[in-house]
């Protein structure tokens, strides 16, 4: 439950489709950023203001990459 003296943080999270490794041969990794979603895209895109932190690697197996999606 919110107060009234608190502030909710809208968060955004980002995939990002960089090829990062070969190490393995069946796998691709694609790093999982986060960021404040109500910062100013001009601060954003400024590395020295260091706004986007990667937060995790998702690894994903090249034989399941392309595996239609079922709803």
């Amino acid at each position: 439950m919110l107060r009234v003296e608190d502030t909710p943080v809208p968060l955004s999270f980002m995939p990002d489709g960089t090829h990062l490794s070969n190490l393995a041969v069946d796998n691709i990794q694609w790093p999982v950023s986060m960021t404040i979603g109500n910062l100013s895209w001009k601060i954003r895109q400024m590395h020295s203001m260091h706004s986007i932190v990667m937060v995790t690697l998702l690894s994903i197996p090249i034989k399941h990459y392309n595996l239609p999606v079922i709803p």
